[in-house]
């Protein structure tokens, strides 16, 4: 069976064409007439092809043009020539296809491919059981396979995720790393509306956040640290602090460089501090 592309004009081969009575010799002067007809896939009636371009090749091999007007319907096409007075019949059957799947088929390489949707896939077909281990693994991958241009929109949403499909445990060591992530992979613009909310978020992770924040030292932002935020207020309460010549002074967690300073103001008159209660 041939393969022929869905609304598109092509010519094909029919063949060979011989004697009526000895079954052998070569007839190379046949024309189309009446007779000659193609049926359709799902159709109750055949189409009349006599009127079609038809030229002998060689040998009683003859070419038919075939017009994108037959091949609308995909399915099976037959093409029946029974030119009964001189030659026995000739017929052929062809399997009309859309045009990405001939193209991607018979076209040059790179041309098209084969468009594979998710909904075509039975449930279950591919589930981790059925994968084999280390079956997809970064050697696995060609370089490029995968990336924002060649996945198509909405092919993956938190719906088509299914629950505990991503968790710590099935997340390989360093499996996301810096390196691993390509620039700008990541970016404002990159994540969706309403991705992450405090409903999609766990409260372990939120608590997790939280602990951590809490447990940082201040060393770690302090390098280019102003004075004027909240760790800087954090740091006038754990770091050393010192007064002198009317400047009070935060010191860094080294205790020899300055963070911030405050001019202090002092009245005779008033009262001493002597301790500090929170309600």
């Amino acid at each position: 069976m041939r393969f022929l592309k869905a609304d598109t004009e092509q010519v094909v081969v029919m063949g060979p064409f011989v004697d009526a009575t000895d079954g052998v010799t070569a007839e190379t002067g046949i024309s189309l007439d009446s007779s000659c007809e193609a049926y359709r896939y799902n159709s109750a009636s055949a189409v009349d092809i006599s009127g079609y371009t038809w030229a002998h090749i060689a040998s009683g091999m003859y070419s038919l043009t075939i017009p994108a007007a037959l091949v609308t319907v995909e399915g099976y096409l037959t093409i029946h020539i029974p030119i009964v007075a001189t030659a026995l019949h000739v017929w052929d059957q062809f399997q009309v296809v859309s045009a990405n799947v001939y193209d991607s088929l018979f076209a040059a390489s790179g041309t098209d491919t084969l468009d594979v949707q998710v909904s075509g896939l039975d449930a279950d077909v591919i589930t981790a059981a059925k994968i084999a281990d280390n079956a997809i693994a970064t050697e696995h991958i060609a370089t490029g396979a995968i990336s924002a241009d060649s996945v198509a929109s909405n092919t993956i949403t938190a719906a088509k995720i299914n629950a505990d499909a991503i968790t710590a445990a099935k997340i390989a060591n360093d499996a996301i790393a810096t390196e691993h992530i390509a620039t700008g992979a990541i970016t404002a613009d990159s994540i969706g509306a309403d991705t992450i909310t405090a409903a999609k978020v766990a409260d372990d992770v939120n608590i997790a956040i939280a602990d951590a924040t809490l447990e940082r030292p201040i060393s770690n932002v302090e390098g280019s640290l102003a004075y004027r935020t909240l760790a800087g207020a954090v740091s006038k309460l754990v770091n050393r602090v010192a007064i002198a010549g009317g400047t009070l002074t935060v010191y860094k967690t080294n205790d020899s460089t300055a963070l911030g300073t405050q001019t202090v103001t002092t009245d005779a008159d008033a009262d001493n501090v002597t301790q500090l209660n929170t309600d």
